[in-house]
């Protein structure tokens, strides 16, 4: 079980790189400032979350392809 969940949270990147929390425009500075926003938009109600061996090697060999395509060198 995951104790958060970040669904809610929004966030906006200004040009000069500065992350702002969307709802009540917190800078995200600071580590303090950070969990200070993801503390202020995250519901507590959480998650499950699980591992499928199977899923994770189809996933790592089609990133894989994908990899291999995207990077390779030849025209």
């Amino acid at each position: 079980m995951i104790g958060r969940n970040l669904a809610g949270c929004r966030f906006v990147v200004e040009s000069s790189g500065l992350v702002r929390d969307d709802r009540l425009g917190l800078p995200i500075a600071s580590p303090l400032l950070r969990k200070l926003a993801l503390g202020l938009c995250a519901a507590s109600d959480g998650y499950m979350i699980g591992r499928d061996d199977a899923v994770r090697a189809r996933s790592n060999r089609d990133l894989g392809r994908f990899l291999a395509r995207v990077l390779d060198p030849a025209p």
